[in-house]
């Protein structure tokens, strides 16, 4: 494996439900020579010079979608293409039969899965 993983991580974020955990696909890769996390769910990106300083742009954006829609009073309801969510879903797969990542396009990216929390609105 060519990446670091960035950790998995809980977010705590405004909205109804309070205590109810959201699953969230976090797709990491290497793109135009940066490090990029990206939440599949909300198709939302942080990118930074390694893996922490993206995981911790991206949770800082998630946070950020989560506090704005609150004060909006709107729905975050955002994807990113079906084909990262196939990506992801092959390469869970080939961890989990202790494969490596088959192609040499697709030998940067590394699925980590992260949860939302949803907390009291302020």
């Amino acid at each position: 494996m060519l990446i670091q993983e960035p950790e998995p991580l809980t977010i705590k974020v405004p909205g109804k439900g309070k205590g109810r955990r959201i699953p969230l696909k976090i797709l990491s890769y290497k793109e135009e020579g940066k490090c990029v996390c990206h939440a599949l769910e909300l198709d939302l990106v942080g990118t930074g010079d390694d893996y922490a300083a993206a995981a911790k742009d991206l949770k800082r954006a998630i946070e950020t979608q989560f506090e704005c829609a609150v004060e909006e009073g709107v729905a975050v309801q955002f994807s990113a293409p079906a084909r990262l969510f196939l990506l992801y879903d092959r390469l869970v797969e080939e961890l989990l039969r202790g494969e490596t990542n088959s192609s040499n396009t697709e030998e940067d990216f590394y699925p980590v899965s992260w949860t939302l929390e949803f907390a009291e609105t302020r």
